[in-house]
């Protein structure tokens, strides 16, 4: 064990989250020119990869795209600057992405580049690499000032374990690397950057007979897709089930187009969720007119509670979703919720942005065609079933993998298909069951506090669970606050624009 000499300012998780908040400190002090003193930041990165993290880079596939679209995607001027790299930049990346996509780049090509030339922003879903690309380059231009003006970033490959508060304000963070050697480090300041919190594992790793996949990130999704082809060609059984149907539930569907897996391999793929949903398409073009009549009507009596507003919303976002999502419509939904939250209490309006805004964005989840073509070809030929209904097991008998789950009138029920492989897209978990070892200590340190999402960190006006502890990233999620005005924040888009407010607290407490 080794402590390092004092930082500054320690960033926990080496991603994307951690990447903005180094672009834009380097920018403030680039704009100020009032760097007074030397500053010293360390990075700590679970991973080898560093300032990309999992959906923008190694360990996603390289076809992987984002479900919206990149007129929703990022907003001005950040959405302006990165299609003027895309198109700048087209020859190279096209190239490269031609050459290590496969099928589904030439596909994605062939559709895109016209549409790209157009400005056609608007029906562009891009692959995630080129964001990843684009992140990289301005961190590079960062990394490169900081080098040049006083300011040293390094960076650790290690897992942080745990934080204690030092008598002189300072924090004690320890580091276990691979081999569960530990090392310490004395900062300042630590800002926590680890993304959402992990994936509830929800049963055990893969018997010789049964390949059972807990995360199809934790390692790198290609070589769990290799492992998925390799099970499928050497085992009679060619049935999956997938626990979940989230956006990664929908990538996997995607990725299986390559090598015409889905069709020549698999028998059958079962999904379930409590939801027994999908995302829906995105509508292609802008409703004539904005319609929105259970808001209308309150706003028209102008006297509601907070359950009035919440059915109203629900009611009039399922009306814009009923057989595509109506970007603009659920635009104005969200807009017009927010004006008639500042009627209610405090209370009222922090319930609403923790818990209940969460819960109506599930009702618009939406992405492109790209995404659900495949989804419908396997609905309509019957080699995808969609169960709603909740998991509770599975159990391996015969080398066999069988289901048992809660039905919609709350039964336990055996699901009648034999698996043999089985992966987990269920999303992260509450964080009162959390199986990060870091906000699990944090938390019974009282040196953070679960918000009222169950998913998120409660932080104040500067992003602080403690003094000189800022959170960073989706685990914002659940905070409403004078700097956080959002319901959501898985948003790379949010996370953008709430980086610069992050980086003037960081350096007014300096």
């Amino acid at each position: 064990m080794s402590i390092s000499t004092a930082n500054n300012i320690t960033i926990i998780g080496g991603g994307a989250s951690a990447s903005l908040v180094i672009i834009n400190f380097v920018q403030s002090i680039q704009q100020s020119q009032t760097l007074s003193k030397p500053y010293n930041i360390t990075v700590i990165n679970q991973d080898e990869e560093f300032w990309k993290g999992i959906a923008w880079g190694n360990k996603s596939s390289i076809n992987g795209l984002i479900l919206t679209s990149v007129n929703e995607f990022l907003a001005d001027p950040d959405k302006e600057l990165f299609c003027n790299w895309v198109k700048e930049t087209l020859p190279e990346w096209t190239n490269y992405y031609q050459q290590n996509g496969g099928l589904l780049a030439t596909q994605w090509l062939k559709k895109n580049i016209p549409l790209i030339q157009k400005n056609d922003w608007n029906n562009i879903y891009i692959p995630r690499f080129l964001f990843g690309n684009y992140l990289q380059l301005q961190l590079n231009n960062a990394l490169q000032y900081a080098a040049n003006n006083n300011i040293i970033i390094s960076k650790i490959i290690g897992k942080a374990v745990n934080i204690h508060q030092q008598n002189n304000n300072s924090y004690k963070i320890i580091i276990q690397n691979k081999s569960k050697e530990t090392t310490e480090i004395i900062s300042e300041k630590v800002v926590v950057t680890i993304g959402s919190a992990p994936q509830k594992k929800l049963f055990n790793e893969s018997s010789n007979k049964v390949l059972c996949i807990n995360n199809l990130y934790e390692q790198n999704i290609n070589e769990n897709l290799q492992l998925l082809k390799n099970k499928l060609i050497n085992d009679e059984l060619k049935n999956i089930l997938v626990i979940g149907t989230n956006a990664t539930a929908l990538e996997l569907i995607y990725l299986l187009e390559e090598d015409k897996l889905f069709n020549k391999l698999i028998n059958k793929i079962v999904f379930i969720s409590t939801s027994g949903k999908f995302p829906l398409a995105t509508a292609k073009q802008q409703a004539a007119n904005v319609y929105a009549p259970h808001l209308s009507k309150i706003i028209e009596e102008n006297k509601y509670t907070i359950n009035c507003l919440i059915t109203a919303a629900a009611n009039d976002l399922q009306l814009s979703a009923a057989t595509h999502v109506q970007m603009d419509t659920v635009h104005y939904i969200i807009k017009t919720v927010k004006h008639l939250l500042l009627n209610l209490s405090w209370k009222d309006q922090e319930m609403f942005m923790a818990v209940h805004g969460n819960e109506l964005s599930k009702i618009v989840r939406h992405a492109g065609e790209e995404y659900l073509t495949p989804l419908y070809n396997g609905i309509n030929t019957k080699k995808i079933e969609i169960i709603k209904g909740s998991f509770e097991n599975i159990s391996t008998t015969n080398h066999i993998a069988q289901l048992t789950y809660k039905n919609e009138e709350n039964n336990l029920t055996t699901h009648n298909t034999p698996f043999s492989v089985v992966i987990n897209c269920s999303g992260s978990s509450d964080l009162h069951y959390t199986e990060s070892e870091l906000l699990h200590n944090l938390i019974n340190s009282n040196l953070c506090k679960i918000n009222l999402s169950n998913k998120g960190i409660q932080v104040n006006d500067c992003f602080e669970a403690s003094p000189n502890i800022y959170f960073f990233g989706p685990l914002l999620n659940g905070n409403y606050t004078a700097a956080i005005p959002y319901w959501q924040l898985e948003s790379i888009s949010r996370i953008i624009k709430l980086a610069p407010k992050l980086v003037s607290c960081l350096l007014q407490k300096s």
